[in-house]
């Protein structure tokens, strides 16, 4: 028998005994519960003030008002970190505290997580709110305010309110990395300027290297900001390991900074330093914790590496690489293989370079077929979408990244065209 079973089992037993009126062996069972709390293992769902407020409840059928209401005032004092209501014996257990003591700030906040599993959101939100008028603890207020900053993004459509509770979560918790990741997930979605997200990380780098997902964040916002060398020195000395939905996130911010620092490098003619840049990203180094996908588009870093070879002077090295970048044209994008992507617009490039435009026109319009197709299309997330754990914190619209991709497209083709005065549809 595990640890959680034995911790699980007396309070299963006390309520049974509870509903048959045997209020001292139900009291029995729950001491039982209780003794076992420190073995309970990491990680599981912390029963402690359930066994409280079960308690108090029972208590309080016998008519033992008094003892009942000091029991719901002990189980306030519980450490509600990890507690969630699952039983409507819980539930009851709840409002009947709730009762007894109105502003019991633990019960509002464990009765309103319950509600919002179970996607009663506008009583979650009320109980939650509640919570935050009966004087919580800094650890209650934490908790709800993060919910609350959940909330107010997913189902009430307020950003700004959004924004103020996870600020307010992070003011009880500035250690918590996982409240500062939301937090910036939230950012971004929002709208907040890159150098606001990076002053905000910048301040606690210690927080940042807690979570690969967070470092990766924070190279980006890096990169946004021309700082590309310190992203890139960031990433290398991070060790990271592969979390769900996080595929390849640390390569695409690899990739981002050597791209960036070897277009500097070939601009600056310095040639050589651009190929390393750019092998160093074809051939990632073990600490990022991560391969490329077989599907994935790398015609970006191919057209680059041909670029520097060119402005080296070796022509046929260029060549080779150019021809290499126009025969990646398909991309595996968010779990999903698909005949084009953003990237492929590289690939075109690399076509004119060769000078092959008829078949650079070609793939030009082949593109712009695929992307309008795109445009029309219902817009879905697949169950192994790369975003799926962000998407199931915060929720958008899928359509939101398919016309930010279908933007991204008709601009790199309008630019096809400008450059190479044709008309392309």
């Amino acid at each position: 028998m595990t640890g959680v079973q034995t911790c699980a089992l007396p309070i299963y037993v006390a309520l049974e005994y509870a509903s048959v009126g045997f209020v001292a062996e139900a009291l029995g069972a729950l001491d039982d519960a209780e003794s076992l709390l420190p073995r309970q293992p990491l990680g599981q769902v912390n029963v402690g003030p359930l066994i409280a407020y079960h308690r108090a409840a029972i208590l309080n059928r016998a008519g033992q008002t008094e003892e009942a209401q000091a029991a719901v005032y002990a189980a306030g004092r519980v450490s509600s970190t990890d507690a969630l209501p699952s039983r409507l014996d819980d539930v009851d257990a709840l409002r009947t505290a709730l009762e007894l003591r109105p502003n019991d700030a633990s019960a509002a906040a464990l009765l309103g997580h319950w509600y919002y599993d179970r996607r009663r959101y506008e009583d979650a939100i009320e109980m939650w709110r509640h919570a935050l008028e009966s004087d919580p603890t800094v650890e209650i207020a934490t908790i709800v305010n993060r919910n609350l900053g959940i909330a107010s993004y997913n189902i009430l459509r307020d950003t700004t309110a959004a924004n103020q509770h996870y600020l307010q979560a992070i003011q009880g918790d500035a250690a918590n990395a996982k409240l500062r990741y939301e937090h910036d997930q939230l950012s971004a979605r929002i709208g907040r300027p890159s150098d606001e997200r990076l002053s905000q990380l910048e301040a606690r780098p210690e927080v940042v290297s807690q979570r690969d997902d967070l470092t990766v964040s924070f190279a980006q916002l890096l990169v946004d900001l021309d700082r590309a060398h310190e992203s890139r020195e960031l990433l290398a000395g991070h060790q990271f390991q592969p979390w769900e939905g996080g595929e390849g996130q640390v390569l695409a911010a690899w990739d981002r900074a050597a791209l960036t620092l070897a277009r500097a490098a070939i601009a600056s003619c310095d040639p050589m330093s651009a190929v390393d840049l750019v092998q160093s990203a074809l051939q990632p180094p073990q600490n990022l914790g991560e391969a490329r996908h077989p599907l994935a588009n790398i015609s970006e870093l191919l057209l680059a590496l041909g670029d520097a070879w060119a402005k080296s002077g070796d022509a046929i090295r260029a060549e080779s690489y150019w021809k290499q970048a126009t025969e990646s044209t398909s991309d595996f994008t968010r779990m999903v293989a698909t005949p084009f992507s953003t990237k492929t617009y590289y690939a075109i490039l690399a076509l004119y370079r060769r000078g092959e435009v008829e078949q650079a026109r070609e793939m030009t319009r082949q593109l712009s077929t695929w992307v309008e197709s795109i445009a029309v299309s219902e817009a879905r997330i697949d169950f192994f979408a790369t975003s799926l754990p962000n998407m199931l914190l915060f929720i958008d619209d899928p359509a939101i990244e398919r016309d930010r991709d279908v933007k991204i497209i008709r601009g790199q083709i309008a630019e096809l065209a400008d450059s190479t005065n044709e008309i392309l549809v």
